[in-house]
């Protein structure tokens, strides 16, 4: 490329020659140069192309590693807590993307450096740079690099209020922590109640007889055969041993009941049924039933001679995922609610069915959520990592995402000793709360327990546990980062997309500015060539000639016909970039 040259002097030049030779200014020549010119006409569509790129990928621009924590709202102190922590990559539309944990870590801090001296050993409490005393509450390595982990927490017994507690994680290449406080607190989480399969107490007619229904296995499956327990008290309250006669109102009726049961020296029957319906309802009396109009039957109203002697039971429905068999891991025995403390424990369905989508079962003890284990689908059983706690406690399996939407649960026991021997039953029996009304009742199985045989023994332990199954924990989210990370990386997003929305308005004030310079330009060669057309025609009556300049022969556009159109141009560019810079500005208004 070359160069115009040095322009020519304006001393050498006649007045027409110097109107039309353009002005040397500083800008004719950077404008005349031609590698500005090619710089302008490729860099200019460049610079715009990526402001407007870099705007439209600030608009996807991801959420950092999100950490959520499940489990108990709230940490009890001394005792031990279970957590299930999940760790995601969170794109821009809240898609998780999942990340391999390699190793957690779970602190409780103080704010003084001594507040956990003698509480806790040594070894877990380490001083952070703040002055505080941390204390390990779990830390565990992940073995298989998945991206969510169980976790049990042993919360030393600190005093009670929020605290901080710090998690920090190793995922893949990097190590993150995080800070939120949690509420230390005695006070356990009230179960709440889920009605399937139990019936409470109601008098037979004036026979003088009470009957409760209690569910075996968690509750009544709709579509499989489920087992009922009958419980049966007396006119003074101790077990009634003798039989029942059953009647199954409308579909019931051909649920498979029995006609009579006996019940055993605790006043307990089996009831077997298999029930298509959401409705339950069934009469038992102390009678036989006369013959009856299948029509009465299926609405279910009795004989005159029966109502004194029966009573007509609604039987509580709501859906659950199946009837649940504790147990031992691996072990064909069944259904095994009764186990020896310290054992492992797995739960299954009863049926043997694996589940179609991946479930969570949870163990809780006494308001606490002591232990967690993710069912995988098509497992045939979930196993817990923590061992069966000595006492009474509660498996609640439901799916992942909606714990209300068909949890079930069971009640087993922990014991000396494994299965429901007389000992074992006796524990029980003083570990439960018994209203007024079943004090006879208990005194009477108490006495009665060495008489019972094995499936008698077997059949009490089931009532005794399956009384207070209807109930399920809704565990909650001890911490959840994503609002803040959203918050966080929302800012700085916006704050990219508003930077790049002043930069291409920026490049549009200079087009702008560039036009209002070339109009300037423009008047200033106008103002010229008036200046020199004066001189022309002055000369010219001298000189006895017409007074007319070439200035006079064309319109001032059309002498300026090129600056004119620069000009036109650039307000038009300009116009377009305010336009896109309104939109990139406009984009973080309407995101969320």
């Amino acid at each position: 490329m070359h160069d115009a040259g040095p322009p020519p002097d304006p001393s050498d030049l006649s007045p027409e020659e110097r109107a039309v030779v353009p002005e040397d200014t500083p800008l004719r020549r950077l404008l005349e140069d031609r590698r500005v010119r090619l710089a302008l006409i490729i860099g200019f569509p460049l610079v715009v192309s990526v402001l407007a790129a870099v705007a439209i990928l600030a608009q996807s621009f991801g959420i950092a590693r999100s950490v959520v924590i499940d489990g108990p709202t709230t940490l009890a102190p001394g005792a031990t807590s279970a957590v299930r922590l999940s760790y995601d990559e969170m794109d821009d539309y809240g898609l998780p993307h999942e990340i391999p944990l390699q190793r957690v870590r779970f602190e409780l801090c103080l704010p003084d450096a001594g507040a956990a001296a003698g509480a806790v050993p040594a070894g877990r409490v380490r001083q952070d740079a703040q002055g505080r005393s941390c204390i390990v509450l779990g830390e565990r390595p992940v073995p298989n690099r998945g991206h969510d982990v169980e976790l049990a927490l042993e919360v030393p017994p600190v005093p009670e209020g929020r605290h901080p507690v710090r998690v920090e994680l190793q995922a893949g290449e990097e190590r993150v922590a995080y800070e939120f406080p949690a509420l230390v607190t005695h006070a356990p989480q009230e179960p709440l109640s889920r009605d399937n399969g139990h019936a409470a107490p109601r008098p037979l007619g004036h026979s003088g007889v009470t009957v409760d229904l209690v569910p075996s296995g968690g509750g009544v499956l709709r579509g499989a055969a489920s087992e009922l327990l009958l419980r049966a008290r007396g006119p003074d309250g101790f077990p009634f041993s003798g039989s029942l006669w059953l009647l199954g109102i409308g579909e019931l009726a051909e649920s498979g009941l029995p006609e009579v049961v006996t019940t055993d020296a605790a006043g307990l029957a089996s009831l077997p049924l298999r029930a298509e319906t959401f409705e339950y309802r069934l009469a038992v009396s102390t009678v036989p039933y006369p013959p009856m109009d299948p029509l009465e039957a299926e609405v279910g109203l009795l004989p005159e001679n029966v109502l004194d002697r029966a009573a007509l039971f609604e039987v509580g429905y709501q859906p659950i995922l199946g009837r649940l068999a504790p147990g031992l891991p691996g072990a064909t025995a069944g259904d095994r609610p009764f186990l020896q403390a310290g054992e492992p424990l797995a739960v299954a369905f009863a049926d043997g069915s694996a589940p179609r989508a991946p479930l969570q079962a949870e163990l809780w003890r006494e308001g606490r959520l002591s232990g967690l284990a993710a069912w995988p689908a098509e497992a045939p059983a979930a196993q817990f990592a923590v061992a069966v706690p000595p006492g009474l406690s509660f498996v609640q399996v439901h799916r992942t995402a909606a714990a209300e939407d068909g949890v079930v649960g069971r009640h087993v026991w922990g014991g000396t000793e494994a299965g429901p021997s007389v000992a074992e039953l006796r524990a029980l029996l003083a570990a439960l709360d018994w209203p007024a009304g079943d004090q006879a009742w208990v005194s009477g199985v108490r006495r009665g327990l060495d008489e019972l045989d094995e499936a008698a023994r077997d059949r009490l332990g089931r009532y005794l546990l399956g009384r207070r199954d209807a109930i399920w924990y809704p565990a909650g989210v001890l911490f959840d980062s994503r609002p803040a990370d959203r918050a966080r990386v929302t800012s700085v997003r916006e704050g990219i997309k508003t930077g790049m929305a002043w930069a291409i308005g920026g490049v549009g004030l200079v087009l702008l500015a560039g036009a209002a310079l070339l109009g300037v330009a423009t008047a200033r060669q106008r103002r010229r060539q008036r200046s020199l057309g004066d001189v022309v025609r002055s000369t010219s009556r001298l000189d006895g000639e017409a007074p007319v300049s070439i200035y006079d022969r064309a319109p001032w556009w059309v002498q300026h016909a090129v600056l004119l159109r620069m000009a036109v141009v650039f307000v038009i560019l300009a116009l377009a970039l305010g336009a896109i810079a309104l939109l990139v500005w406009g984009m973080k208004q309407t995101y969320w």
